[in-house]
């Protein structure tokens, strides 16, 4: 009679430790998926390449580095972006919570482009509620992009796409 409790017990506990070790978790595995790659500044690198399109990206391997993401910067190269790696399939939220510039979002997954989201605006000066941007179908992974970057690379919700870590 006791077996049961215990196992029940055990269960309760290691999913209250999973919970709340969860940023950090994922932290490692976010590492680990992109260890031995060349890294800067808690930040690995990655090629994002489309048909004829190929994006260097920069790949936050914490969780305080993906909350920050694009925040406070004043631009990008025409081929830069934030790749954004998740751990599973799902509609990931994001915000444009200290941006100073427009953004295109390319949503992926299984190697496709699974949605876009375009021209993103940067929040107005003193703006405080801010509209939060989720795809409609599940993504592995987004890639932040200069507003028009997706329209003016003629890249479409199925696209083929590759991502290689550096």
């Amino acid at each position: 009679m006791r077996a049961p409790w215990l196992i029940v017990g055990f269960i309760f506990a290691f999913s209250i430790f999973a919970t709340s070790a969860w940023p950090d978790v994922h932290d490692w595995l976010v590492s680990k998926s992109f260890s031995g790659t060349k890294q800067s500044g808690g930040y690995g690198r990655a090629t994002v390449n489309f048909s004829e399109t190929t994006v260097s990206a920069s790949v936050p391997l914490t969780s305080a580095l993906e909350r920050k993401g694009l925040a406070g910067r004043t631009g990008l190269n025409s081929r830069e972006g934030m790749l954004f790696v998740f751990s599973q399939p799902a509609r990931y939220p994001f915000w444009m919570e200290g941006m100073l510039i427009p953004l295109d979002f390319i949503w992926m997954g299984n190697g496709h482009v699974v949605d876009l989201t375009a021209d993103v605006p940067a929040p107005l000066p003193g703006q405080t509620e801010l509209p939060i941007y989720r795809p409609n179908a599940a993504a592995t992974s987004m890639l932040e992009v200069n507003a028009g970057f997706a329209a003016a690379q003629n890249i479409h919700i199925g696209d083929m796409v590759r991502i290689d870590r550096k």
